[in-house]
């Protein structure tokens, strides 16, 4: 129960940006914290290393639903593969 009220409080943050979808406060916490990693890192970061830094935040997270949210901002070009390495992203030109 605390943790749910904990992650609740956690998402209060993110959830003044307009959503669509109930899910969609997990999706753009889950986005967010994602592309703060990469650049507070400063250096590209792996898949399992976003997945960590995701995990601390929302522990409920499965790593198939953390490689969709790695398809979306991939699309959006919010990241983009380092220097063309699979599974090794940096932010995207526009984001940096």
């Amino acid at each position: 129960m605390l943790e749910t009220l904990l992650l609740k409080a956690r998402r209060e943050n993110v959830a003044t940006r307009t959503v669509s979808r109930r899910n969609s406060v997990g999706r753009i916490l889950v986005e967010t914290v994602i592309v703060e990693a990469l650049k507070a890192a400063k250096r590209p970061l792996n898949n399992f290393e976003l997945y960590q830094a995701v995990l601390l935040r929302d522990p409920t997270v499965k790593d198939t639903t953390f490689r969709s949210h790695l398809h979306r901002l991939a699309q959006r070009d919010q990241i983009v593969r380092a220097s063309g390495r699979r599974g090794v992203w940096k932010v995207g030109p526009d984001h940096a």
